[in-house]
């Protein structure tokens, strides 16, 4: 991982803390009913899939094969881009209750990883 990748890993992670920072405490119902929430919650959700559309463009192995979470989060940003008359916001509620959390998790320790391999070394 390159200081790019590891950017746009934290452009992400700050994005999907956003996201569960505006919906703590909130019902479903409270969440569907304010236009500001869902708009915010969409806009970070594009943030997360550009960013990680961007590591996998850069170096496709940082996005295991395996990592289905990057993969769906690119996948909903698209989505969210091209198909924004067709948005419900219960399948962004799922995402903020399923998926989110782990994709969150994952990107903290990539972001965890890269920190330990350029920590500068300690005088002995």
């Amino acid at each position: 991982m390159d200081k790019d990748d590891a950017t746009h890993f934290n452009d992400a992670l700050r994005a999907g803390n956003h996201i569960l920072d505006f919906v703590e405490n909130l019902e479903f119902e409270t969440f569907d009913n304010n236009e500001l929430c869902c708009s915010a919650v969409e806009r970070k959700f594009e943030i997360i899939g550009e960013a990680l559309r961007r590591v996998r463009d850069s170096n496709s192995n940082l996005l295991e094969e395996n990592w289905t979470e990057a993969r769906q989060a690119i996948a909903f940003r698209n989505r969210l881009a091209h198909g924004y008359d067709k948005i419900d916001n219960g399948i962004m509620w799922g995402i903020i209750k399923g998926p989110l959390p782990i994709l969150l998790s994952t990107i903290s320790k990539h972001l965890s990883d890269f920190d330990k391999e350029n920590k500068p070394n300690s005088p002995s």
